[in-house]
């Protein structure tokens, strides 16, 4: 919860639009990975789209040092 809470703030600082998914898996682990694979896949193509490279994002280490102080 707190990942997604600080995700949002980055995506708003950033003016872009939040969407909310649910996750289908009711067991935490399946829900774990349902969403890695996803954001993997989002990641991706993002990077195809905006001819950016997945690994190289900014706010990665501000995101890091977020989730650091909680």
């Amino acid at each position: 919860q707190i990942r997604m809470k600080i995700t949002k703030q980055v995506v708003k600082k950033n003016n872009v639009n939040v969407l909310d998914y649910k996750l289908k898996n009711k067991k935490a682990l399946l829900q774990n990975f349902e969403m890695l694979q996803l954001m993997s896949w989002v990641s991706y193509y993002l990077g195809i789209l905006y001819g950016v490279e997945p690994d190289k994002i900014p706010f990665v280490d501000w995101f890091k040092a977020e989730l650091a102080k909680k």
